[in-house]
């Protein structure tokens, strides 16, 4: 379990050291879902592609994938920011709560990831056509982990509603599955080089830092 006395920042640090001496980096990439209340949401004006969602005015951001997990943290931060102040510019309010309409899909933080050695080699990618230990390990810590770990990842009360029902958007079991949308850690279909891990529990108003730190220590305790 996550130790309470340790700051954010010093946890992911230290979960960052475990990783190199293991010989492994991750790397990782965010969505960010959010919500506009307005029906020309799609006219937001942000650097970066904005893509529609599952749900009536729903929307999602996503980062590109990199190992500089300080600078992904940032960048989460940053674009919640540059949408909120956009939006409220364009007099639009952005949303990122996680279930804002209990008729409408959830908001959230979704987290991919893979480990790469030290010479950038994918080492989630499959071998003989079978998942490599490295990988079933991750997921397996992943869940193991979990239950203990979602007060990070659902911060708020009306979070947990996000889990319930027959949606097949949102996580509902903790488990992971192929091309699984319903799944907590999801496989999705990829090139070979892009084979990743999709974290889908956490909700687009949690805390970047706390959540990553969460899945690195799974990650650990499963390898």
């Amino acid at each position: 379990m996550i130790l309470p006395e340790y700051t954010p920042t010093k946890l992911l640090a230290n979960l960052l050291d475990q990783f190199k001496q293991l010989d492994l980096i991750p790397v990782i990439g965010a969505e960010i879902e959010f919500y506009l209340n307005s029906p020309d949401a799609y006219k937001l004006e942000l650097a970066i592609p904005i893509e529609e969602e599952k749900g009536d005015n729903q929307f999602e951001v996503k980062t590109d994938y990199s190992s500089d997990i300080l600078g992904q943290i940032q960048k989460i931060l940053t674009l919640k920011e540059q949408i909120t102040t956009q939006s409220l510019k364009q007099r639009m309010v952005a949303d990122f709560s996680a279930k804002p309409f209990l008729d409408q899909p959830g908001n959230a933080l979704h987290i991919h990831l893979h480990l790469e050695n030290s010479k950038g080699e994918n080492l989630y990618i499959k071998k003989n056509d079978k998942e490599t230990k490295l990988m079933l390990h991750s997921i397996a810590g992943l869940c193991s982990s979990m239950e203990e770990h979602m007060l990070i990842f659902a911060p708020y009360d009306k979070a947990y509603l996000r889990y319930k029902g027959d949606s097949v958007e949102s996580p509902s079991k903790i488990c992971w599955g192929g091309n699984n949308r319903s799944a907590a850690i999801r496989i999705p279909l990829s090139d070979k080089g892009n084979r990743r891990l999709e974290h889908r529990v956490a909700c687009s108003d949690s805390s970047p830092i706390e959540v990553i730190c969460a899945i690195f220590y799974g990650v650990l305790k499963g390898i």
